[in-house]
């Protein structure tokens, strides 16, 4: 399409701010053309910088809060990536003159510059005139971005008639902001050290006429080139605006049909399912790669800042974090020269006593736990890790529990690769004892340690279950190669909970190196030792419950790297002959069979059973454990099925109508759970006759039970819904 044809189509859509919904298809159109590459440079940015010099002038005291408009205009550029490199050289002055969220604006310098960004970066993070403020900014700054972050930047074209040249800033409501996630664009484990910047995706509401005026301009300009008939992320960006432009407009006061329309003209879209995630720009992973030479620039700069003497102890402190904050591959020769920083600063500590200053003990902490992350790094020497692992040890001991504590966390950051597992476990082990320490922090360091730390976890949940390793009468004894171990002690029920919970996540592939067989011997030892503690009869409710809701956990990851099967909207009754039984549902199936089990585990088991187990989970919760003789097994059956949705709704109404009055009242809870919008959205697209199902079961149900103190709300309100329509 070239500039005049441009011109007439764009002249056509003259009186696209009435607000009306005949001007929808109009919107979608002008939000298509101004998210080309061209039009974000030439007529977007142009704006949001104009934008970003006023907030600066301002200089508000809230400006570094993470809701100020100046953060919002921070979070649009870090979402344009390199289509705003041009807003660098203003970023790097808002972070000289302490401008802005810091965290924010170095986020920003690294996602729209680039390789230009990162150095600069490094540049400010060795000048000694900088203030300690700003150098602790660029070394964040060069610490982040590790890994892909989900996120981006859209521009959405409404006609909303007040609008008119102010710029909203429009925030999809999400739980997290910034995400870092793997290839397969799935949420990482394993989390960055360093605390994570105040980015939340955020878009670009603009006045429809603003942006047709705009888009004229630039059409005539030698800045425009003949537009193509699509650009790669075009049917991404339209998927985008129909999902948010209904919230956007009611948050802009406009009309209900303007909103259906957009809902209607949504359906016509392309499915987006085959395209990827989008994330932030120029993360280490993937975008440093192979790139040596600029990774060790990066390190060079970092070791630099860590060892002059000049260096503040904050900016020592965000050293250490950034340089463990980065992936393996980025920091191939920085284990060593921390190594001897960190012995350095425990021989000084040690030598100080109650005078050293609380600074030097945090990066003292900040050092333990960046020697252990570093210690993973493929090719660091066993002499290394053998006397990192001691200086960890040493410190597992100290009189601080600070110290402890992050003593802790780097021997759980070394894990599997430790040289003296035995030793390592033992002394974690002894910690679980130690009132001070956080014994969250323990159980996760013990997982790490692989089968060996797992064994320990189970050891303590189920003391004396005879799988124990440990022996009876006194509190050390020798094994068979006359080395000493330690005796089992029984720990305070809260601690064991906590133990039980850490077994839910842990990350088999991971404590195992890679190995699948080893990955899998250890799931099935988990399997087994957990399913043992939840049918025991010694074993405390709350501690069993722990245990179900932590053998959930683990029987749902799937160690072939397969994703899983994707949750369907139909019953599973009309497909899951197609499904292929997974263990999931055979282990938490087996358990419920087993015997009787507490009301609260057998609630757990049938939760985790429809989350994890597929068709076969939901049709034997639906149909078989729903009709069973025992009440519990019927009311527990009935709590699990919130787990699958509204697509369950005419299983739940006939509990709601069950003989006793225990399964009714769970129904009524399990509706109140999955939500009348749920059930609503299902229902359109079931026969009409499931609907009539429906209706008349709440009918038969709504009253009996008045008394009772069910939670009635959802059941009355999806009545009336439904009657309604």
């Amino acid at each position: 399409m070239g500039s005049a044809e441009m011109q007439e189509k764009l002249r056509g859509m003259e009186g696209c701010c009435d607000g009306s919904a005949m001007c929808c298809r109009d919107w979608f159109a002008l939000t298509a053309l101004v998210n080309t590459p061209d039009a974000i440079r030439h007529v977007i940015l142009p704006l949001l910088l104009l934008e970003l010099i006023q907030q600066n002038e301002l200089n508000e005291h809230d400006a570094s809060d993470a809701n100020s408009r100046m953060s919002h205009i921070l979070c649009a550029l870090i979402g344009l990536g390199g289509l705003a490199a041009g807003a660098l050289s203003l970023l790097l002055d808002m972070l000289t003159k302490s401008l802005g969220c810091p965290r924010l604006v170095a986020l920003a310098i690294r996602a729209v510059g680039g390789d230009e960004g990162l150095h600069a970066l490094c540049r400010l993070a060795c000048c000694e005139q900088m203030d300690s403020e700003v150098c602790t900014a660029a070394v964040y700054g060069i610490g982040t971005l590790a890994y892909p972050v989900l996120g981006h930047t859209d521009v959405y074209c409404i006609g909303v008639p007040g609008l008119n040249g102010t710029i909203v800033f429009y925030q999809p409501p999400v739980l997290v902001g910034y995400v870092e996630v793997g290839n397969d664009g799935e949420r990482r484990r394993e989390t960055s050290l360093q605390c994570p910047p105040p980015y939340r995706p955020t878009h670009v509401i603009l006045s429809a006429e603003l942006v047709r005026n705009k888009l004229l301009q630039f059409t005539v300009s030698r800045n425009f080139r003949r537009a193509t008939c699509g650009y790669e992320t075009l049917p991404l960006v339209l998927r985008d605006f129909a999902r948010d432009a209904p919230e956007a407009c009611r948050l802009q006061g406009l009309s209900d049909d303007v909103q259906e329309t957009l809902r209607r003209c949504a359906l016509e879209l392309e499915d987006v399912s085959k395209f990827l995630t989008r994330v932030l720009p120029f993360s280490y992973d993937p975008h440093y790669v192979g790139r040596k030479k600029e990774l060790f620039a990066v390190e060079e700069v970092l070791m630099n800042v860590l060892y002059n003497r000049r260096t503040t102890l904050g900016v020592v402190e965000q050293t250490l974090v950034s340089i463990a904050s980065l992936p393996d591959f980025a920091t191939a020769h920085a284990a060593f020269p921390v190594l001897d920083y960190v012995i350095k600063c425990v021989t000084r500590f040690e030598r100080e006593g109650d005078t050293a200053v609380e600074g030097e003990k945090a990066v003292l902490v900040a050092g333990l736990v960046a020697l252990g992350r570093l210690l993973r790094n493929e090719g660091t020497p066993p002499a290394v890790i053998d006397t990192a692992c001691v200086v960890l040890l040493h410190n597992l001991d100290s009189s601080s529990c600070r110290l402890r504590h992050a003593a802790c966390i780097g021997l759980g950051e070394v894990g599997a690769v430790v040289n003296n597992p035995g030793v390592v476990a033992r002394a974690l082990t002894d910690s679980l004892s130690d009132a001070a320490m956080n014994h969250e922090t323990v159980a996760w360091a013990l997982t790490r340690l692989g089968l060996r730390g797992v064994r320990v976890l189970l050891d303590h949940i189920t003391p004396g279950d005879g799988k124990s390793s440990s022996r009876s009468g006194g509190d050390w004894h020798k094994n068979k190669n006359g080395s000493r171990h330690h005796a089992a002690v029984v720990l305070p029920i809260s601690t064991r909970m906590i133990c039980a919970r850490a077994l839910g996540k842990v990350d088999f592939l991971t404590v195992s190196l890679g190995i699948y067989e080893d990955a899998r011997r250890l799931q099935e030892e988990l399997f087994r030792r957990l399913a043992a503690a939840i049918t025991s009869s010694q074993m405390e409710e709350e501690l069993a419950l722990e245990c179900a809701y932590a053998l959930a956990e683990a029987v749902g990851i799937n160690l072939n790297g397969k994703t899983p099967t994707p949750c369907r909207d139909e019953e599973a009754a009309s497909y899951y002959r197609s499904e292929t039984l997974n263990e999931a549902f055979q282990v938490l199936k087996g358990l419920v069979e087993s015997g009787p089990l507490p009301l609260s585990v057998n609630k757990a088991l049938f939760y985790s059973m429809c989350l994890h187990g597929g068709a076969h989970g939901e049709l034997y919760a639906s149909q078989t454990a729903i009709q069973a003789p025992l009440v519990a097994l019927r009311a527990a059956a009935t709590f699990g099925l919130r787990a699958c949705g509204g697509k369950v709704i005419r299983t739940v109404v006939m509990a709601l109508n069950d003989d006793d009055a225990a399964v009714r009242v769970e129904a009524f809870d399990t509706l109140d759970a999955v939500g009348v919008k749920d059930v609503l959205t299902v229902l359109r697209t079931r026969p009409y006759k499931h609907t009539q199902q429906v209706i008349a079961a709440l009918r038969d149900s709504l009253l009996r039970d008045m008394g009772r103190g069910a939670k009635r709300q959802a059941a009355r309100d999806l009545y009336a819904a439904l009657v309604r329509a």
